[in-house]
């Protein structure tokens, strides 16, 4: 098996390890399921790519068409899901149209002349398989491009939309999305017309490893399928089953001993490592549900004090009201007890003088 050949082979397991780690991991939302779904088609193009250099075939080479147009189709779910994107039934019955269009015309539609095993698997560096196809690639090529381009402006937009952790997941993806697409763009529109065909299968399927490594640190280091624990156990049980197999491989007795040694203390730091991370995972649960308790509980005394402000405020603005009232009837009183007693005056002066002139 050649070079190449090994890089692709390792990029679909570890693109089929995180298809595990999201069907595996305990907390059973949607993003785990679109997650997996799309790494599952994603590890299905690369594994496509990898039959075609060890067992070549003009199936193998449609399969790497259909599969890299659905495992874009399938991207879309899985970003829209991460951007809070709602996911519509017009969106999803678009998609499966698009899709099963698509798979037609990879097998059915696309034409690949008769030629030996050695020439088809050198199609993986030329491109003797575009003969006769350019209404098809007319159309499937810009159809791709369209993907990539909605891809891109969604993560771009929710990038600058999200905040706190979810921008640092949407951040991750971003960059390993745009890596990957830069390098297939190249390996397929570049590479092609610069005649370096050569070139093409190295930048082409073996390049899915930088998305997938930048969402596995999106996982991990940022939380995005709340995945530690299952992600520990699982690399504590891969390293086990190695350390395990070395004292079969050693010759000497020594050896033997040593690797054996080292398998023992690797379980109990092994068993160590896994029991810290259920106790973190388990207390930071904790930790969360009583900062969301305690949030409610300020949430609702806010309420009150909101409340009991609004009720304070409507007493005082009533109380302001009735005052206003009472210096306006005081001022009315004031008025009529003013012009009352000017009356009375004067009706006590035009007596007077009424004696006055009846004593004269």
């Amino acid at each position: 098996m050649t070079v190449l050949a090994t890089i692709i082979l390792i990029a679909t397991l570890v693109n089929l390890f995180l298809v595990v780690l999201a069907l595996a991991s305990k907390p059973r939302q949607k993003i785990h399921y679109l997650f997996s779904g799309f790494f599952l088609v994603f590890t299905l193009w690369i594994f496509a790519n990898f039959l075609l250099i060890i067992l070549p075939s003009t199936f193998w080479i449609k399969s790497t068409y259909a599969f890299g147009f659905l495992a874009a189709l399938s991207a879309l779910f899985w970003i829209w899901k991460i951007c809070d994107k709602k996911i519509t039934k017009t969106k999803i019955i678009i998609v499966s149209v698009v899709a099963i269009f698509a798979v037609f015309a990879c097998y059915f539609l696309l034409t690949v002349p008769g030629h030996s095993a050695e020439e088809i698997s050198n199609a993986y560096e030329g491109s003797i398989e575009y003969s006769g196809n350019q209404i098809f690639f007319s159309i499937y090529f810009p159809s791709l491009a369209g993907i990539f381009i909605i891809l891109i402006a969604t993560l771009a937009f929710g990038y600058k939309r999200a905040k706190d952790l979810q921008k640092k997941q949407i951040g991750y993806v971003l960059i390993g999305l745009s890596i990957n697409i830069f390098c297939v763009a190249v390996s397929n529109f570049v590479f092609p017309y610069l005649n370096l065909y050569k070139l093409t299968p190295i930048f082409d399927s073996p390049t899915s490893l930088f998305f997938s490594i930048f969402s596995l640190l999106a996982i991990s280091k940022y939380r995005l399928l709340e995945t530690k624990v299952i992600l520990t156990e699982i690399l504590v049980v891969i390293t086990g089953l190695v350390l395990l197999t070395l004292p079969f491989l050693m010759e000497t007795p020594v050896l033997i001993t040593t690797t054996a040694v080292v398998f023992g203390i690797f379980c109990i730091c092994g068993y160590m490592l896994v029991k810290s991370a259920v106790k973190e995972s388990h207390y930071k649960d904790r930790l969360e549900k009583e900062v969301a308790l305690r949030t409610d509980d300020l949430k609702i005394a806010i309420i009150k004090a909101e409340a009991r402000a609004e009720e304070a405020e409507k007493a005082k603005n009533l109380a302001e009201q009735r005052m206003q009232e009472i210096n306006k009837r005081k001022e009315e009183l004031e008025k009529f007890y003013k012009l009352t007693v000017g009356r009375e005056l004067k009706m006590i002066e035009l007596k007077e003088k009424i004696k006055k002139l009846k004593d004269v």
